[in-house]
């Protein structure tokens, strides 16, 4: 009797992931997160610069340096995302820009008002990369336009949230940084409802040797000819398990 022809044991490779809606939660909860570091400053610029002495251009670069954090990290964070697996990467991203946000506590030493600007443009820099693909590979096309929509609510949602309530919030704490640290709240929030994600993202099946290939980018197309799929969050997993 000849013997069976092998398999590869990946195509049977399987990653529990959350249900669509709580994934569609975890993606408001971190994008609402990605403007508030940078729009909660310009209302309470003339405060801070008055209280730390320093000059419109030092001022500036409490709104500018986040931004410029976006634009050199990109290449960085898809490298992170192809590294690590995109959800995660956006987990330690949040995990930093509470960080960075809660270091404005300290914001009455200049050091600690841009180490945590610093940090927090980071996470942003990095989830800020990542979301919109994971948009476009986690959710069925029929659902991306929508879940797309809701994404650039939430993001715009706490960019205007966060404009509007530093000037309130700092008479609320009797000083700028307990107004611009208090939002270190919803990173926390963000940084929790993408738990679950990250989790079940991870394939923790032991690895099956067999000849190596090349890894691909999450939610990358496969190799023609190829019938595994990856996962949008993690790479090497099978995306058989969106269909249950």
């Amino acid at each position: 009797m000849p013997a069976p022809a092998p398999t590869d044991d990946r195509t049977s490779d399987k990653v529990t992931l959350p249900p669509i809606w709580l994934m569609a939660f975890s993606l408001v909860a971190v994008s609402a997160n990605l403007r508030v570091a940078i729009a909660s400053v310009p209302p309470l610029a003339k405060t801070i610069a008055a209280d730390l002495d320093l000059s419109h251009a030092w001022i500036g670069a409490v709104t500018t340096l986040p931004v410029l954090c976006m634009g050199l990290m990109a290449p960085a964070a898809q490298r992170m995302g192809a590294r690590l697996g995109a959800a995660v990467s956006v987990q330690i991203a949040m995990i930093a820009l509470f960080v960075g946000v809660l270091l404005r506590w300290w914001g009455d030493q200049v050091w600690a008002l841009y180490a945590g600007t610093l940090v927090a443009g980071l996470g942003m820099a990095v989830a800020g990369t990542l979301l919109p693909r994971l948009v476009k590979s986690a959710f069925p096309p029929e659902r991306t336009g929508a879940v797309t929509g809701l994404y650039m609510f939430a993001l715009m949602g706490g960019a205007a949230a966060s404009s509007a309530l530093s000037v309130p919030l700092a008479a609320r704490f009797g000083s700028w940084q307990g107004s611009l640290a208090s939002w270190s709240v919803l990173a926390a929030v963000g940084a929790l409802a993408w738990v679950p994600v990250a989790l079940d993202s991870r394939d923790t099946r032991p690895p099956t040797p067999m000849r190596p290939r090349p890894m691909d980018f999450p939610g990358d197309t496969p190799l023609r000819g190829s019938s595994r799929h990856t996962s949008p969050f993690s790479p090497g997993s099978s995306t058989r398990a969106w269909r249950g």
